[in-house]
């Protein structure tokens, strides 16, 4: 059987930067951000100038914030929004700022990683396969105990069908997801 799904029509999203912050405000290990040191360092300049100070404390390294702002390392969505709490109560910036800003962020960041993996481009938009691997995911997916994302299906094509759209879209180095094809009751590692 062979499935085949297009890449066509895309669906965009709205800017989720402020949803996934508030759901993941305490977690340490977070979704970063690349591309945007232009923006964090005009952001860095404008706290300095009304501060009328060089070092502020940030919560955070001034080696990080140099790192962010010459685009060698990326930031955190954690660290960003501490950055731009920090410039909304420093600099007055009024709600409608902050959310241009928010926007301005979101449409220049380019790609993402996590904990320090390869980036991959940032979602922006839902194409029909991601649609598919959110579907399946829903019906035959599930997070074990230790977070890893499992699938249980009767059909190991399906099952290495899906391991693969969700390695081309998602995962920039192959890793073994876990796959438990239910009529055979044992575990089998992906390509």
């Amino acid at each position: 059987m062979i499935i085949r799904i297009p890449k066509s029509p895309k669906k965009e999203l709205p800017n989720y930067l402020i949803e996934y912050y508030s759901k993941n405000e305490s977690y340490k290990g977070s979704l970063s951000l690349n591309n945007i040191h232009d923006i964090l360092k005009n952001i860095k300049e404008e706290i300095e100038s009304v501060k009328k100070i060089k070092n502020i404390d940030f919560d955070f390294s001034n080696r990080s914030i140099a790192y962010w702002i010459n685009d060698e390392r990326n930031i955190s969505v954690r660290n960003l929004f501490v950055l731009l709490n920090k410039w909304k109560s420093i600099c007055n910036i009024f709600t409608k700022a902050y959310n241009q800003l928010l926007d301005d962020l979101y449409n220049k960041a380019s790609s993402y990683g996590y904990n320090g993996s390869e980036s991959k481009s940032l979602i922006k938009y839902i194409t029909p396969r991601e649609a598919y691997i959110f579907g399946y995911h829903l019906g035959d997916g599930y997070l074990n105990s230790e977070n890893l994302i499992s699938y249980s299906d009767a059909s190991i094509n399906q099952l290495h069908f899906i391991n693969f759209l969700f390695n081309d879209r998602f995962v920039e180095t192959k890793r073994r997801v876990y796959m438990f094809p239910s009529k055979y009751n044992k575990k089998v590692e992906g390509p």
